[in-house]
């Protein structure tokens, strides 16, 4: 019997997301290039989707594709799942970023982890919201975000108020 084989290096990654608030909502921005290894070779992928039962949280990804997909795939499973109990609630931006981070840590303490660097935007009842989780489960909310690369060139930029 061949012991277990987790991911130690992604594949198939997708680079920055950057990410701001502003008075009426939040902007996020993300580039639609895959590499394979150091090779760009996907062009045209998307890496945000709307996500929730009320569909007014965006979830953008930089990191590892497949496991971006499969994060989408745990959302679907928990939508379905509040969408069946049918009592009206769902969950905010806020709270699915809370939920995200215990799973992003709950895998890394299983050494599998989900290789990316997510990014949580939502807007409800007149607040905006935007918030990042890290491969680590490491969690923390701002008025703007960068992940990857884009957090070396654009948060200097942005923390000197340009």
């Amino acid at each position: 019997m061949e012991p277990t084989k987790r991911t130690t290096n992604p594949i198939v990654t997708g680079s920055s997301v950057v990410a701001l608030k502003y008075k009426g909502g939040v902007m996020v921005a993300a580039d639609t290039l895959c590499s394979y290894g150091s090779l760009a070779r996907f062009e045209g992928v998307t890496r945000m989707a709307a996500v929730g039962v009320a569909n007014d949280t965006l979830l953008a990804a930089g990191g590892d594709y497949s496991d971006y997909q499969q994060m989408l795939k745990i959302i679907d499973a928990r939508a379905t799942t509040e969408y069946t109990i049918d009592d009206g609630a769902s969950m905010s931006a806020s709270m699915l970023h809370h939920w995200l981070t215990r799973i992003m840590y709950q895998r890394r303490s299983k050494m599998d982890p989900l290789w990316n660097s997510i990014v949580i935007a939502g807007f409800r009842g007149g607040k905006s919201y935007l918030g990042t989780t890290d491969l680590y489960g490491t969690m923390y909310e701002d008025n703007f975000i960068a992940t990857g690369l884009g957090a070396h060139m654009a948060l200097p930029l942005l923390r000197k108020g340009w």
